[in-house]
């Protein structure tokens, strides 16, 4: 299944916050489809940034198919195959269905926040007013996140946005992650063709390769790596 849900799991905390992550979290799990514009701001620190920092894209979900295009990177998963085009590389990686069991999400798919980050946290309401809530999330235990803040439309249950404030590490060129999230549809009329490989993708004797705009990049297929025997071939075992 291509889509997580956003919260498996009860929180054993104040009831106004946990049963408006449940509304949320059915909201996306009864609707067989959904899709938004997703914008994200990056902060070197809790400041303002400058707009160009700003990076648009689009997260959508058909059934048990599933589509993201952010910040250089388009994700296609469905029944078939799990599919990434990087286009800084000029790259695709492909992989079929039974190698792509571990799909992860990209950080801008409204679902990216999982239960066992949410597990014992602790939650309170930061601002309420007429048609959302800001409700921010302190892990009990995690090594990239100081809190997580949500703001949730209380209407139809939407995800609108999503602040991380990363722990201070040096090796992290950011500080602070917002995701705004506009133009929600849980029944949007998408192009089907966003979803199949064959948009993207074409196999030519045998081997595959890029096709339309993509015709020039490198496709690499995956379907066959096995992460565990590379391993003890390089170790020489």
């Amino acid at each position: 299944m291509c889509l997580l849900l956003l919260l498996s799991s009860p929180l054993v905390h104040s009831q106004d916050e946990k049963k408006l992550i449940e509304k949320m979290n059915k909201a996306y799990m009864e609707n067989s489809s959904f899709s938004m514009d997703v914008a994200v701001r990056l902060f070197a620190t809790d400041g303002d940034i400058p707009s160009d920092m700003v990076h648009r894209g689009r997260v959508s979900k058909g059934k048990n198919e599933y589509y993201s295009s952010m910040m250089g990177q388009t994700t296609v998963c469905n029944s078939r195959c799990y599919l990434v085009i990087d286009e800084e590389n000029r790259r695709i990686l492909y992989s079929s269905a039974n190698a792509s069991k571990a799909f992860t999400k990209p950080l801008a798919d409204p679902s990216a926040v999982t239960d066992s980050l949410l597990k014992d946290s602790r939650l309170r309401t930061l601002s309420l007013e007429a048609g959302r809530r800001t409700i921010e999330i302190i892990p009990a235990s995690s090594a990239m996140y100081d809190k997580i803040e949500l703001t949730v439309n209380t209407a139809n249950y939407a995800l609108e946005k999503v602040v991380y404030l990363y722990k201070k590490a040096e090796d992290l060129p950011y500080k602070r992650v917002e995701m705004l999230y506009s133009n929600v549809s849980f029944a949007p009329k998408e192009d089907k063709t966003l979803y199949s490989e064959a948009t993207y993708v074409s196999k030519q004797r045998g081997k595959l390769r890029g096709i339309g705009k993509w015709a020039s990049y490198q496709v690499t297929d995956m379907s066959d790596f096995d992460p565990e025997k590379t391993y003890k071939n390089a170790a020489g075992n």
